[in-house]
């Protein structure tokens, strides 16, 4: 009797990846703005796209939604703001809002704790969504 195996048969088909992405809009003096980041790496590296990412498998798309947009967004501000640490130490970024991505060979959360860290060095406020506001 031969057994199957996921592991087999897997392989020859490709895999739907679910992504998301966020728009954010505000209306400032009659003007439209939308929240745009800078990609770090292929596909279309240094150009603007909207803030989003792959979803993982037991997460929600409002999970990763924010989890994508705010670590997206904490990049590109304290990338910004870095030589001014007097606007740096103004920033709070919530920090349970940027949830784990799985992958085999890419630990994801680590490399979001790192980048945290590196942030929280610099001067600006880790806080977590339940924190009241000050």
């Amino acid at each position: 009797m031969s057994t199957f195996s996921v592991s087999d048969e897997s392989c020859k088909y490709d895999r739907p990846m679910v992504t998301v992405d966020v728009v954010m809009m505000r209306l400032r003096q009659r003007d439209l703005q939308v929240l745009l980041v800078k990609r770090r790496s292929w596909p279309y590296e240094s150009m603007w796209a909207i803030p989003g990412g792959f979803v993982n498998i037991d997460e929600s798309l409002e999970a990763a939604a924010k989890s994508h947009c705010v670590l997206e967004s904490a990049r590109q501000l304290v990338g910004h703001f870095a030589n001014r640490p007097e606007l740096l130490s103004r920033l709070n970024i919530l920090k349970d809002c940027t949830s784990s991505v799985r992958h085999p060979t890419v630990d994801f959360d680590a490399l979001a704790e790192e980048e945290l860290a590196a942030m929280k060095q610099m001067g600006v406020n880790l806080v977590l969504s339940t924190d009241p506001v000050v």
